[in-house]
């Protein structure tokens, strides 16, 4: 990819999953190749939703710049249809679904930071290599309780109280066990009380 302005998408499926890696590959690449990153717009969305806003917001403001629009990889911006990718994983999209995308891109270019032409197997595997290498920034193993309380107490606090999230779904986000979460969220009740 040459150096030029660019508009970044991100999208994950659902709420729970974690946008940054995502940002923060596209930035290193963006990075070693020089190009300036001038929007980022993130998209919490099925891949295969015929409604997709954000990016045709993050399609407008690529326009309006004069910038490429980039996504990490292809499975970010286009999907197999619904019936198909439940039927199939690792189904590849149909002309059809290439062809909606480039209908709504309306002459922007579009480009993937990795190869377009990669496999579905092989962008699951570097989304699993993308997670855990993100994962490995957040606390090390082998942390005593302490340490893991001391580093996601506050995390805890907030998606329960803010967010609304479950303690099951809390447990998935954060590693921490379900029973753990639930019992620093009464604690936490117990000393607001006192």
């Amino acid at each position: 990819m040459a150096p030029c302005l660019v508009v970044v998408l991100v999208r994950i499926s659902c709420k729970t999953q974690d946008a940054r890696p995502q940002k923060e590959e596209i930035k290193r690449i963006l990075n070693m190749h020089g190009s300036k990153m001038v929007g980022c717009i993130t998209e919490v969305r099925p891949g295969w939703s015929k409604k997709r806003p954000k990016l045709m917001k993050a399609i407008k403001r690529a326009k309006r710049l004069g910038a490429t629009l980039v996504v990490i990889t292809t499975n970010r911006i286009v999907r197999p249809s619904k019936r198909r990718y439940y039927e199939n994983r690792m189904c590849l999209p149909l002309k059809k679904d290439f062809e909606r995308i480039m209908q709504w891109a309306e002459g922007v270019p579009i480009a993937t930071a990795y190869d377009p032409d990669s496999s579905p197997e092989k962008e699951k595997r570097l989304e699993t290599k993308r997670g855990i290498k993100y994962a490995s920034k957040k606390l090390p193993r082998g942390s005593t309780c302490k340490e893991r309380k001391a580093f996601h107490f506050e995390q805890v606090i907030k998606l329960r109280a803010e967010e609304g999230y479950s303690f099951k779904k809390i447990a998935l986000l954060t590693e921490i066990p379900c029973t753990t979460c639930y019992r620093w969220w009464a604690a936490f009740h117990f000393e607001k009380i006192r």
